[in-house]
């Protein structure tokens, strides 16, 4: 049975922005979207938007709110902050805080306007969260100012002002997108390798 955008039960915030299909698999079921959402564990490369920044400011402004006092900075990470760079339909989120160890208050926090967590395994010194069924957002939040939190900024940086440093790493993404299509793990594994030359 064919669904539908309405179908994709998107948090109300965001459904109205969710505007076009780019992607069903065979049992016609939507797996990527446009200008966000992409469906759990797959990967596809899209065009750089022009709302992905204005939709990160969006969600900017709900999350200070949730988070008050434990917060003291966020940050649009990620291939959707570079513009013109390909990148799957996912606004990657830095936010930084005082410290991680609080995690219980953070989930309770964050879950509590719609997250899901996905643990602290997963990306050294990050709580990681996601956001819909197919996912629009994932948040990494990490200590203010600690390694994670300037290796990400530098690494936008990097990509930023450097359009070589860009083109190469947009060709590996597309190559590892066709390589890793039913494997987000795989593709992130493989990706964080060229990540680490780029920061070398």
């Amino acid at each position: 049975m064919s669904t539908s955008i309405n179908d994709l039960h998107i948090p109300p915030r965001l459904s109205k922005y969710i505007k076009t299909i780019l992607k069903k698999d065979d049992s016609a079921e939507i797996t990527a979207c446009a200008p966000l959402g992409l469906k759990r564990g797959l990967v596809h490369i899209c065009k750089s938007n022009d709302e992905w920044p204005e939709l990160f400011n969006l969600e900017k402004l709900l999350l200070q709110q949730a988070l008050g006092e434990s917060l003291i900075d966020i940050r649009h990470i990620g291939s959707t902050s570079i513009p013109g760079l390909m990148s799957k339909p996912i606004i990657d989120v830095l936010i930084g805080v005082k410290t991680i160890k609080d995690e219980e208050t953070l989930i309770e926090k964050i879950t509590g306007i719609g997250y899901d967590y996905a643990g602290n395994d997963i990306v050294p010194e990050n709580l990681i969260f996601g956001l819909g069924k197919l996912r629009t957002h994932i948040l990494h939040v990490t200590e203010f100012n600690g390694n994670s939190w300037q290796e990400c900024l530098r690494f936008k940086s990097l990509l930023r002002s450097n359009p070589l440093l860009r083109h190469y790493y947009e060709n590996h993404k597309l190559e590892l997108a066709s390589k890793f299509r039913n494997d987000r793990l795989g593709y992130s594994d493989a990706k964080s390798d060229i990540v680490k030359q780029i920061l070398k």
